[in-house]
């Protein structure tokens, strides 16, 4: 049995070696060890060995009841005696071929994998269970032989425990290290993009003012720089505040009220009227049935819907529609607010990553249109944290549909 504890690699070899001669010790046919979980006061079969796989419950748990191996394993004290059909040995497992049995607790010091001999010191850990064909099978010497093989395995089933701890420990702690790194390159991220979007408006501010305070700029510049300086001063504003409500939300609670879709709408609407004019489009707003009325922070969701009219406003031509619809889920249960634009649309591929906080999509739209990349974020953000949703539907170069969900119960 020491010679199985401390050389077989897998554990559940090790209790199956140590098990073959324990019963070949005391001239046994049939064995069964099985171990103890402390969360359900259960045993459950870990190796057997003289049975076939039908007649052992594996997998079955056995509570510590009135059986035999129970009170066993509840006391603390080995146990022999004769196999009776108006005693329970053992649940769940055929005896009626066997005359005699010897359950002997597995034990094992609870503070250390040292082996304490002192049974107040000491747990039961599981149960080795002994069956004879023999009348009158395991007297004195076997028993005392088997109460050793016990404390053997009481200390190998402590250290297999301990190791697995351990493995699950270090895991853990593998999985926070990666979870801290994960998190130091989204700061080192975050820093490095805000830093970007801040210092190329900034450049350009700061250049036409000090030319303007120079007086080196005819009329005509004048005006362009004023233009410029204004819309680069705005871009930065719409930054600072993506930025700010982003933490708000993660820090802030939402001020939670009864939100009517109606007047969402033309809040957001009356949100977006620079850049509806500025951008000659044209604002519809469709509703069906009547208004809406659902829960929420009126605030943060005029916020996000002003974002979407504002990107519908950004990416579309001239003369073209954006439409805002409102209306209640197929199943009854969802304000759905959409906004629809017939702008330059969205390839598929990209559809996974637009709400992610900075993603700008390369190519040629990069480069025409401005932005932060944080619109879309603060959108999902806003709507998520109403235990809502947002959808998009779009296709290149015919236009895109975002629409979102609200809970009409808020929840």
């Amino acid at each position: 049995v020491a010679h199985a504890v401390s050389h077989a690699l897998e554990f559940d070899t090790m209790l199956s070696r140590a098990l073959g001669a324990a019963l070949t010790a005391v001239e046994a046919e049939s064995g069964i060890i099985q171990l103890l979980n402390p969360a359900t006061s259960c045993l459950y079969v870990a190796a057997a060995q003289g049975f076939s796989d039908e007649q052992v419950p594996y997998g079955q748990p056995m509570l510590l009841g009135t059986a035999v191996a129970g009170r066993t394993v509840r006391d603390g004290h080995v146990t022999r005696g004769r196999v009776r059909p108006t005693e329970e040995c053992l649940p769940g497992l055929d005896l009626s071929d066997h005359k005699s049995y010897a359950f002997i607790p597995l034990r094992a010091s609870d503070s250390s994998v040292s082996l304490d001999t002192d049974p107040q010191h000491q747990v039961v850990v599981g149960l080795l269970g002994v069956f004879s064909r023999r009348e009158e099978a395991f007297h004195p010497d076997e028993l005392d032989l088997l109460t050793a093989v016990g404390s053997q395995l009481g200390v190998a089933v402590t250290r297999a425990q301990y190791a697995a701890d351990l493995r699950r420990a270090n895991l853990q702690l593998e999985t926070a290290n990666e979870e801290l790194k994960r998190l130091d390159s989204l700061r080192a991220q975050f820093i490095q993009n805000v830093t970007h979007e801040l210092r190329t408006p900034l450049a350009l501010v700061r250049g036409y003012v000090e030319l303007l305070a120079d007086g080196g700029l005819s009329d005509d510049s004048w005006s362009h720089a004023m233009q410029v300086t204004k819309e680069r001063t705005l871009a930065l504003v719409e930054l600072v505040e993506a930025i700010t409500t982003l933490q708000d939300l993660d820090t802030a609670p939402l001020k939670i009220g009864p939100v009517s879709a109606t007047e969402l709408i033309r809040t957001a609407c009356r949100m977006a009227d620079q850049r509806v004019i500025a951008s000659e489009i044209k604002l519809r707003f469709e509703q069906q049935g009547g208004d809406l009325v659902f829960p929420g922070d009126f605030s943060r969701l005029a916020q996000a819907l002003h974002q979407l009219l504002d990107n519908a406003c950004k990416f579309s031509d001239p003369g073209k529609v954006v439409t805002v619809s409102a209306g209640i889920s197929s199943a009854g249960d969802y304000a759905e607010i959409s906004v629809h634009d017939q702008g330059i649309g969205i390839a598929e591929e990209e559809h996974g990553h637009i709400f992610d906080r900075f993603y700008q999509i390369d190519g040629s739209a990069t480069r025409r249109y401005s932005g932060t990349g944080l619109g879309l974020a603060l959108v999902r953000e806003i709507i998520e944290a109403h235990s809502g949703w947002v959808r998009v539907e779009s296709q290149t170069g015919v236009g895109s549909t975002f629409t979102v969900g609200l809970p009409l119960d808020g929840t």
